[in-house]
Order: structure tokens, then sequence, then C-alpha cells
């Protein structure tokens, strides 16, 4: 389920998803009870990480698009 994380952060592309995902995925992860007190933590901290690959994703993506725009947008 972390890859929905990853999705999250592509999709969104804002740096404000990160804390937002990893407070959600650890209410999801004590709500369905596959995490105890114990792993709050680790669950909150590899929920940010994911999210934070997937919003470098996004950043990356769009400085891709926006220097091909660019170079396309060049007189020859």
């Amino acid at each position: 389920m972390i890859p929905t994380l990853l999705l999250v952060g592509v999709v969104v592309g804002r740096f404000w998803v990160v804390p937002a995902s990893a407070v959600v995925w650890v209410a999801l992860l004590l709500a369905t009870g596959t995490i105890g007190a114990g792993g709050i933590l680790a669950g909150a901290g590899f929920a940010a990480a994911n999210a934070v690959v997937g919003v470098l994703v996004h950043m990356a993506g769009t400085q891709v698009i926006s220097a091909g725009r660019a170079m396309r947008a060049r007189p020859r």
C-alpha cells in the first residue's frame, strides 16, 4: 500500500502533502489494527519518505517538461 503514497505525491506535487500523508497513513494503519502504538513513528517515517519521493518525481517531471517547452519556443 505504500506505493499509494508515491502516487499521491506524484499527482499532488506539493510538499504539504508529506505531513498530511504521514498522518492519514498512520491513522489508517491504527484503525485497521495493522500496527500498534510502537509502530507509529516507523509508519509515519515510511509514509513521509514515500510521499517525498513522489513529490520529487513530480517536480523533476515538471522541470523536464518546462525545459522542453523552452527549447521548442526558441527561434531558429
